[in-house]
């Protein structure tokens, strides 16, 4: 039950949290509301989305009254939770955050944050700031279009809402194969300075996982998407907070000692490739969704099972083999042949 009562504001509140999460396109990962009040906006993003909100409010006295209500909810500690933070820098490690939103500058006008703070949290690749477009001082506006300094950076101001969107960060690398890229270099082409520090942990955890002593198929990343290589499945990961994006089940696919064999996965074109058995699965990387398949290539005597998995430009290379000629059962046995 909705634990604020119906008053001439809660109509507002509803549509507003439906309209952000429809224009935006964001519905999983973490939302941060900036002067999240008594949590109203917060609580109406959490019930309509798959976001994990967090509320950041000044005033230690409505956090206590937004924590009272939500209490019962059964969603405050798995959905939701209010912070006090009672200064304009935001406690936050950089770039986790899918979505950030102010319900007190949508009622008042009053958005009271560092513009870089706010920028600093946002998540790479699709991260979106959304504020009202008009009511606020015009220097809100002028010091987030002054964060927004990577050529991928969009600004978008329409009637309603102003956005910042983040594209990605120079020097950023990728890992698409099991060897990095096309030519096997074994690097990801990340341009990193030290000290470095853990960015989130946690899920999924090593239940679904095949054992690093059988050496399976590396994860990947591209685009803030971590594909980690599971037991006969793809589980995938925001790769900047960790959010559950998608799984997908891909019978027969497990392979290991993969230093001697070759990848069986990579990413190109917006889609990941996989070989199982005689066939390539073509899946969406943002949502998926099992596209196409392809045989394997097939030569010679006897029915070929896909071998060699590679791509250049958008040309998908691949090779056949013998049926069963990659290792793909799990015993002691086999770790001792793959050491």
């Amino acid at each position: 039950d909705n634990p604020y009562p119906e008053d001439d504001r809660s109509a507002l509140y509803r549509n507003t949290a439906k309209d952000i999460l429809k224009h935006s396109g964001i519905t999983k990962g973490y939302c941060l509301v900036l002067g999240a009040g008594e949590g109203r906006l917060a609580y109406e993003l959490a019930i309509n989305s798959d976001l994990r909100v967090i509320g950041v409010e000044q005033d230690a006295a409505r956090v206590a009254a937004a924590r009272n209500a939500l209490t019962g909810t059964g969603l405050y500690g798995r959905k939701i939770v209010m912070h006090h933070v009672n200064s304009e820098a935001l406690p936050y490690t950089s770039y986790m955050a899918n979505l950030v939103v102010s319900e007190d500058a949508l009622l008042n006008g009053n958005f009271s944050w560092n513009a870089n703070d706010v920028y600093r949290v946002l998540r790479p690749y699709g991260g979106k700031v959304y504020l009202p477009r008009d009511g606020l001082d015009t220097s809100v506006y002028e010091q987030l279009r002054a964060c927004a300094t990577q050529e991928t950076d969009v600004m978008i101001e329409d009637a309603e809402w102003f956005i910042l969107e983040r594209g990605c960060i120079a020097g950023a690398g990728e890992w698409t194969q099991l060897y990095a890229d096309a030519s096997h270099t074994a690097c990801s082409k990340d341009q990193i300075e030290g000290p470095v520090t853990i960015q989130w942990f946690g899920d999924p955890g090593p239940r679904d996982m095949v054992d690093r002593h059988h050496r399976p198929m590396s994860a990947l990343f591209q685009k803030g998407r971590l594909f980690i290589t599971a037991d006969n499945k793809i589980i995938t990961v925001d790769g900047y907070n960790g959010s559950p994006l998608w799984e997908l089940e891909v019978p027969d696919s497990r392979r290991v000692g993969s230093m001697k064999n070759s990848g069986h996965q990579l990413l190109a074109d917006d889609n990941l490739y996989i070989a199982r058995q005689d066939e390539c699965w073509v899946i969406d990387m943002a949502t998926g969704e099992h596209k196409n398949t392809f045989k394997a290539p097939q030569s010679g005597e006897g029915s070929k099972d896909w071998g060699y998995l590679n791509c250049a430009e958008t040309l998908l290379i691949g090779s056949g083999q013998t049926q069963g000629a990659s290792f793909d059962k799990m015993s002691k046995a086999v770790v001792n042949i793959l050491e």
